[in-house]
């Protein structure tokens, strides 16, 4: 039996702020006219409630479709740096410095811990070979059933790519591979 992908409200009621925050009027507007039920929803809930992943994937297609790709992925990009300021994030993010060290590579070691605090049946987050300049990150047990999978998988790039633009590094995330059938990704992060 499989558990039904979501994720902790904090999450998406950040993506919803950061949207109110960094875009025009009209952009809002026509986000909202598009994923109405998904922005109520979110809106409504608390911030310890748990929200299925679709309704996260409903409003960032709608902002994809407003904004375009570039823009859409700048955005996930931004809205890390904005997921670090949750208050329990926050305490794993300080953590994971002080026994880490400063830099990208810290936040790549206790991404797994955080991701399974966060999220629930949207995936397992894998961290392996660690280096001063890169890491490779894979994404198994993947919510391949969601409709938008493709724009979840694309997304996690762009977050991983905001791990490295927290530090002002500069760098890259690549996609390396998404197997639909085995339910996995993989990416390659570099910095320096």
């Amino acid at each position: 039996m499989s558990t039904e992908a979501q994720v902790r409200a904090p999450l998406t009621k950040s993506i919803v702020e950061l949207i109110d925050r960094e875009f025009p009027l009209q952009v809002r507007q026509a986000l909202r006219e598009r994923a109405r039920a998904e922005v109520t929803r979110v809106e409504e809930c608390s911030r310890v409630d748990w929200i299925p992943l679709e309704v996260q994937l409903a409003i960032l297609d709608a902002l994809r479709g407003e904004v375009g790709q570039q823009r859409y992925e700048a955005f996930l990009t931004a809205h890390f740096a904005a997921t670090i300021e949750q208050p329990f994030v926050r305490g794993m993010f300080e953590t994971s410095v002080r026994l880490f060290g400063v830099g990208p590579g810290s936040v790549f070691r206790v991404f797994p811990r955080t991701w399974s605090t966060i999220s629930r049946g949207c995936g397992e987050v894998h961290v392996r070979d660690v280096d001063p300049d890169g890491t490779t990150i894979r994404v198994t047990d993947l919510p391949v059933d969601q409709p938008r999978i493709d724009l979840f998988v694309k997304g996690f790039r762009a977050t991983f790519q905001g791990i490295i633009a927290l530090f002002a590094r500069p760098g890259d995330v690549e996609l390396v591979s998404y197997d639909r059938g085995l339910r996995e990704s993989t990416y390659r992060a570099r910095w320096s």
